[in-house]
């Protein structure tokens, strides 16, 4: 059981609060906006598992909102709203008075494959749309392609050099794209061949253009900052730290020019990301330096709670180790359910461990991607009846009524405040369970795998050989899934406690 991990409000929270900005309590209402790129489920989903949340999403199809509002309605979901409007569409209507739609705390735009460019119109759209101390989040590539970034970095860096410099520029410009040239052999190539010849101009002027390409993020620079918007980072949690953003080769050269105007841009072509993910405050921002009160209020559990966790992780071409006492100490927590650095604190575990220290050591099993910063926990113990488990919510109460046809299913998590995908022996079982509790469970598993073995691709995904399913078979999957799941169902507040 993973969860799904993109945009959402608590991870964008805990991604500005790198950067100082104080994030919202899990029990404060909010506004949240969602336009670009997105699949209506997951939204309706992250709705769920956010009830304190109001969503409005902007599909710019204007029938799969439609759909998506219908499905909204009959799973009772009074707190996610679908529109259908371009981005294009929505300026015009609010600049004109036709359509009103109130501030939000988040805006998010994923313009992720986006084939119009719709970045201009999400700029200004920023200004309207997210209130004074409101983060805006939006995703796009940087260049048009990988091989304008390094065009740009020849056309904007080599002219203001003597030719003199120009193998030193190259040297330069191989460590810092270490990323970059491991994706593209052939450029590797032609730079190799221009230093091994100390021919620095025969590589220039191959990868000469007769226009710079542009920036994206150049331009997203120059439309938010007078609209009064600072950049806090990026949403994904690793590519908030250099070592973990960059292969070791190029960490010392690009944090030298931290400094440099265009660092945005050399960081781009260094990292050799096919997409960021901005974040940008609306000032004047809540902005502290108190740990506390910026991670404190999050709760803290695995990102995969079934799965072992590795006692090292490669990170930034680097080895980290994840069996240091502190580490392993969170970890067998996080096995059990989330929870805050102060509940580790507090536990006798726990006490040995400076505050500082843990909040680094949580930082660390974030931006690894070992654990996710989350909304709440359980608080059911002592009231789980497990002969009787009952799925959490209209959302999650989808999963009894119809077959699953696909290779996974998504539930809502109000403690994660995220959906979590769940592989499909899993969600079978969980189907089975929640349609007549534990005892008759096999039987209505039985006809769910006996119509998966007519199904090829979710057949592999069950059936360890080609076997034909038979009772045992049933409950022994039964038992093998429920033994390794059903304490994390509960935790992840995907079955509730009574």
């Amino acid at each position: 059981m993973q969860q799904h991990i993109d945009l959402g409000p608590v991870e964008i929270s805990y991604a500005a609060a790198l950067r100082g900005v104080r994030p919202k309590g899990s029990s404060q209402s909010f506004r949240y906006i969602r336009a670009g790129r997105m699949d209506a489920d997951e939204m309706l989903c992250l709705a769920a598992s956010n009830p304190e949340g109001e969503f409005l999403f902007i599909d710019e199809n204007a029938s799969q909102a439609a759909e998506a509002q219908r499905r909204a309605r009959d799973l009772h979901l009074a707190n996610a709203e679908f529109i259908g409007m371009s981005l294009a569409k929505l300026e015009d209507a609010l600049a004109a008075g036709t359509h009103f739609i109130a501030a939000a705390d988040y805006f998010c735009v994923d313009l992720s494959y986006d084939v119009a460019d719709n970045a201009s119109y999400a700029h200004q759209l920023a200004g309207s749309l997210v209130r004074p101390g409101g983060l805006f989040v939006i995703r796009y590539a940087p260049f048009a392609s990988a091989r304008d970034s390094l065009h740009f970095m020849t056309a904007e860096f080599a002219p203001e050099l003597k030719p003199s410099q120009h193998t030193e520029f190259l040297h330069e410009l191989k460590q810092l794209g270490h990323a970059y040239f491991a994706q593209h052999p052939e450029d590797s190539a032609a730079l190799d061949n221009a230093l091994g010849a100390q021919n620095p101009e025969k590589f220039l002027n191959e990868f000469a253009v007769a226009t710079k390409p542009q920036s994206r993020t150049i331009a997203t620079l120059a439309s938010m900052v007078p609209q009064k918007f600072a950049f806090v980072g990026d949403a994904r949690f690793s590519a908030n730290y250099l070592e973990m953003m960059v292969p070791k080769p190029s960490q010392e050269i690009l944090y030298s020019l931290r400094g440099h105007l265009l660092y945005e841009v050399i960081k781009d072509f260094s990292a050799a990301h096919a997409f960021r993910t901005d974040i940008w405050i609306r000032q004047p921002g809540d902005f502290t330096g108190d740990l506390a009160q910026l991670y404190g209020n999050f709760f803290y559990g695995l990102t995969d709670m079934t799965g072992p966790v590795p006692e090292t992780i490669m990170a930034g071409g680097q080895s980290l180790d994840l069996s240091a006492p502190i580490l392993a100490a969170l970890l067998k927590f996080m096995h059990v359910m989330p929870l805050t650095v102060g509940d580790f604190l507090d536990h006798p575990d726990g006490r040995e461990f400076k505050p500082l220290d843990v909040v680094m050591a949580v930082q660390m099993l974030v931006a690894c991607g070992i654990a996710a910063p989350m909304r709440g926990s359980f608080a059911g113990l002592g009231q789980i009846d497990y002969r009787y488990p009952r799925l959490a919510g209209l959302f999650n109460q989808q999963l009894r009524a119809e077959p699953l046809h696909g290779m996974s299913a998504t539930l809502a998590s109000t403690v994660a405040g995220r959906p979590v995908k769940l592989e499909l022996p899993e969600a079978l079982v969980l189907q089975a369970v929640g349609r007549v509790g534990f005892e008759e469970s096999a039987g209505a598993l039985m006809t769910e795998l006996q119509r998966v073995a007519g199904n090829p691709a979710q057949a592999r995904l069950v059936f360890p050989f080609a076997l034909t399913p038979e009772h045992h078979f049933a409950e022994s999957m039964i038992r093998r899934v429920c033994e390794r799941n059903i304490v994390n169902w509960y935790a992840l507040g995907v079955l509730d406690a009574a």
